[in-house]
């Protein structure tokens, strides 16, 4: 063999070996990162502002407190399905006469909402849960009212957009008949805000506690049934994909009048002792207090007791441990029932 070509083999032989090398070295990595890819490091948002409405986070201290409007929604039956209830972050249901309840929804005044209502007239307890959300700064929609609602809606002071006098920031809607017809919006309550919020400026307020984490339960709640009456049963079903409770009516499936399917993160079931004052039915609920609570989301269920120290005092919820319970930020049903009301409970 010459020289020449023992020389190319040997040649031929090392770039073998370097490209082998190579090739174990690519493997190497590859592997390396594709497993690190199957475990990557997670690390939890920190949000620095949430809105005290609702828990979502916001990008400025200022938008923490946002101004509210509440508007007294009709759960007649001739006034189902409601428009713009699912648009609504909190809404407290309370029971009026004829064996009825009715809405209270809350919204952030900055919100495009194209329709809301039917919208109804005032009750007293309202105001007290109304006044949580900011002393005489939250607007309040409603039709008329109870002799005793409609004066302490004056007395209060309370920023009142009563349609008997404000009737240009609503409308009738021929779908059905009176008083199951009557409709407000965004655009029409923002307005008014901007006609008279020197009047009424914005005040600071405190909401309840939210945070992100979920709860670590093996038992899921399944459902809830809360029975007003024997006509009148409110359900609540968990659906896992979404982690948010839909609202049921009388076993049926609830949605808006757009189609919209009625959901929450949070339902506080609060028992309340209510009084019957006269013989249309009208009723007394003892909004200060304390009294059961139960609260429920994603998928689990807290039992506790609820405690209001005074009418313009935050109602809030306690565990068995007395510790103040944290709420998942988004949209929170308050069901007020009268002490001692059947509640199912479906794990």
């Amino acid at each position: 063999m010459s020289k020449r070509r023992f020389n190319k083999s040997l040649f031929f032989l090392l770039l073998g070996l370097a490209a082998l090398f190579l090739i174990g070295i690519y493997l190497f990595f590859f592997r390396s990162s594709e497993q690190g890819a199957q475990k990557p490091v997670v690390t939890e948002m920190v949000v620095q502002f949430r809105s005290r409405l609702d828990g979502a986070p916001v990008e400025t201290v200022a938008e923490e407190t946002p101004r509210v409007v509440g508007v007294m929604v009709d759960n007649h039956p001739d006034a189902r399905p409601q428009a713009g209830i699912s648009f609504a972050r909190v809404v407290y249901e309370a029971p009026v006469e004829g064996g009825f309840t009715r809405y209270l929804a809350l919204f952030n005044a900055g919100s495009l909402i194209d329709k809301v209502g039917p919208v109804r007239s005032a009750r007293p307890y309202f105001l007290d849960w109304l006044e949580e959300y900011g002393i005489t700064a939250p607007m309040y929609m409603h039709s008329g009212g109870s002799p005793d609602a409609l004066a302490e809606i004056k007395r209060r002071d309370i920023f009142d957009t009563n349609e008997f006098y404000w009737g240009e920031y609503y409308w009738r809607s021929d779908e059905a008949d009176p008083p199951h017809n009557l409709f407000t919006k965004s655009k029409l309550w923002q307005a008014l805000l901007g006609k008279f919020s020197d009047r009424y400026p914005a005040t600071t307020w405190q909401g309840w506690i939210f945070s992100d984490t979920g709860a670590a339960t093996s038992s899921i709640v399944k459902a809830l049934a809360i029975n007003y009456t024997a006509d009148y049963t409110v359900g609540w079903r968990y659906e896992a994909d979404s982690k948010k409770y839909r609202r049921l009516g009388n076993g049926r499936l609830f949605s808006d009048r757009e189609g919209r399917p009625v959901l929450a993160d949070n339902i506080l079931i609060l028992e309340m002792p209510v009084q019957v004052l006269d013989e249309v039915g009208r009723k007394a609920i003892a909004t200060t207090g304390s009294g059961s609570a139960r609260v429920f989301h994603r998928g689990e269920f807290i039992r506790g007791t609820w405690k209001k120290t005074a009418v313009v005092e935050r109602t809030r919820v306690y565990d068995a441990n007395r510790n103040e319970m944290t709420l998942i930020p988004g949209i929170t049903w308050v069901e007020i029932v009268p002490t001692g009301t059947e509640i199912t409970v479906t794990q």
